[in-house]
């Protein structure tokens, strides 16, 4: 067998906190703490300073899975976020 599947533990190892991928520095959750923020920014009972700050986290951290694909395989729901990946990868 030439592939096999990926577990997270292969892309970031249970003892470490980061990874070095493309000559950047990735931290453990950051796919999650993108997810999460788009909550905030989707909330309804969210200031626009909340959603501001959300919107800001999403597009500080959006690179780093860019490193990783997510412009060739993922597609997101919310517009303002799939143009933060699209700009990113194209930046990249």
């Amino acid at each position: 067998m030439k592939f096999k599947p990926v577990r997270p533990e292969d892309t970031v190892p249970d003892n470490s906190d980061y990874v070095q991928f493309s000559g950047r520095q990735v931290r453990k959750g950051t796919f999650a703490a993108i997810i999460l923020n788009i909550a905030i920014a989707e909330d309804l009972t969210a200031s626009s300073e909340e959603k501001t700050a959300a919107l800001g986290m999403i597009k500080e951290l959006m690179p780093n899975i860019v490193l990783f694909g997510a412009g060739k395989h993922l597609t997101w729901k919310n517009p303002q976020v799939q143009q933060i990946m699209t700009d990113i990868s194209k930046a990249l």
